[in-house]
């Protein structure tokens, strides 16, 4: 018989972490990186990605749960 995985990855002060937060936290990371060395390439101000990265993940996250 097969079960099914966990959701909660860890707790840490206990609290849950799950598997889909650590992903999606990886994800912005990987694309801010990558972006941070396309940005060289490009032309653009590394700081104004950064700055852009501020607005943009609270921002999608709020627009996900709104949607």
């Amino acid at each position: 018989m097969m079960t099914n995985p966990s959701r909660v990855a860890f707790s840490l002060f206990g609290r849950d972490i799950y598997w889909y937060g650590i992903l999606i936290a990886a994800a912005v990371v990987i694309g801010l990186v990558i972006a941070m060395r396309s940005a060289k390439r490009y032309g653009w101000d590394q700081d104004t990605l950064i700055d852009f990265a501020l607005w943009a993940v609270p921002s999608a996250v709020v627009g996900a749960r709104l949607y």
